[in-house]
Order: C-alpha cells, then structure tokens, then sequence
C-alpha cells in the first residue's frame, strides 16, 4: 500500500492509531502500577491486538484478561502464556475449548453459579488436570456474579470442588466493603491458609482511562485491568 500523506487520501472506513501515544500510555499505566506495587492484567477487550498485547506484557503485565474464549485463544497462539477469561463458562463446548487452551498456557476463569463451577471441575478432573477460578461478585451492577451475602458460602463450596484451584475473588467495578471478605492479603499463587475460614482475596478492577487508574490507586484491589489504552475519542 502507498503510503497516505493527508487524511483525505484514507478509505473509509479505517483504524487510524497514534504509534506514539499509543506507546505512552502503556509505558504510564505500567509505571504506575510498578511504582505503587499493583499488578497490572490488562483487559484486551479494546484493542484485540495480539502485538498490542505482547507490548503490554513486555512492559511488565503479569498476563492478560479477555471476555471471549475466542480471544484467549488468539492471544495463546501469538505466544501469550497467562490469559484470564472474565466471563463464566457455561456448556460442555466450552469447556473443552478451556481445558484445551489450559494445555499450552496458564488459563484461569471466574465462576458464579454452582452447579456451572461443578460441571468446571468434572471436566478439569476428567482431563487430569486443575483450573484456576475466582469467585465473581455482584456488587451493584446485576450483570453476572454472586450477590455480596452469599459470597463466603459460595467461595467456600468451590474450595471443596475437585478439579478447581480457588485463588480468591474478583470484583469489576470498586468494593468498598471487600474488605469484609478478605481473610490475608496472600502472594498472588497462594493457596487458602490452613484453618482460614475465607479463601484469599486476590481482586480486580477495570481502571478505564489513566486519570482512573489514578483514583484506584489508592483502592485496596491488588490488582488492574484497564480496558481501554489509545486515549481515543470515545475516552
């Protein structure tokens, strides 16, 4: 393709995409977590751009969080080796298609309902294998997840599930009283504690601009999952 000296020269409809800015804002928000101690997995939901998120991981993100089993499995093929699906999985299809994935990298999942985590567990059992999970809250936005009171009791029947690895919990959106459920703030593989009655908290959230990502600094959330990087119009 020749290349285009003004704007006008460019078919319509095209993704244009400031390299430069682009750069800048992965550089600030990997900076901004490495100073204050946060691990940084960003949300390729925006870019689904395996090269965008190599970039990301080379600045020092921990893997990446996707929404579709269809893009964790693009980003395993381009080489990505720690990819988590923030959807629950549901159906015997879908499964199958995870437990391939967690074949050839670390793959781990969220659950919200028991009989949909049991179903995850037989599958990993019947492959001889274990999936990592956290257990999703509701807190407020009534999308998926499990309602705050029920989450102890929930979290603590996937513990007793063979097959699952619980890590912790996961949050999308800020939990003010989060705090409540956290047993230890625990290294990021670590297992329940011997004796613990809650399972280690290990949260997410979805800063949405660096301006955000600011704000949730000074949230308790170990953890970040920024969704959106060019500094775009829709921002």
């Amino acid at each position: 393709m020749a290349p285009v000296s003004a704007l006008a020269e460019i078919e319509t409809p095209a993704l244009l995409l400031d390299a430069d800015r682009l750069e800048a804002n992965l550089t600030r928000m990997a900076d901004l977590c490495r100073e204050h101690g946060r691990a940084l997995r960003p949300h390729a939901k925006s870019h689904k751009t395996a090269e965008i998120a190599a970039r990301q991981r080379a600045l020092g993100a921990v893997g990446v969080t996707v929404a579709k089993l269809d893009e964790a499995q693009i980003l395993v093929e381009a080489g990505c080796e720690d990819v988590f699906v923030c959807y629950p999985l549901v159906g015997a299809g879908k499964l199958r298609r995870l437990l391939a994935l967690a074949e050839r990298a670390r793959v781990s999942t969220i659950v919200d309902d028991r009989d949909a985590a049991a179903a995850l567990g037989r599958a990993a059992r019947a492959a001889g294998t274990e999936i990592e999970v956290l257990v999703k809250l509701d807190l407020g936005m009534h999308r998926v997840g499990v309602p705050e009171p029920e989450a102890e009791p929930f979290a603590m029947a996937v513990a007793g599930i063979d097959g699952l690895r619980l890590r912790g919990l996961d949050s999308g959106n800020r939990a003010p009283r989060l705090a409540q459920l956290e047993c230890q703030a625990p290294a990021p593989d670590e297992r329940p504690a011997a004796g613990c009655r809650r399972p280690p908290s290990r949260t997410g959230r979805y800063p949405r601009s660096l301006p955000d990502m600011r704000r949730w600094l000074c949230a308790p959330e170990p953890k970040a999952r920024p969704a959106s990087i060019p500094n775009d119009r829709a921002e």
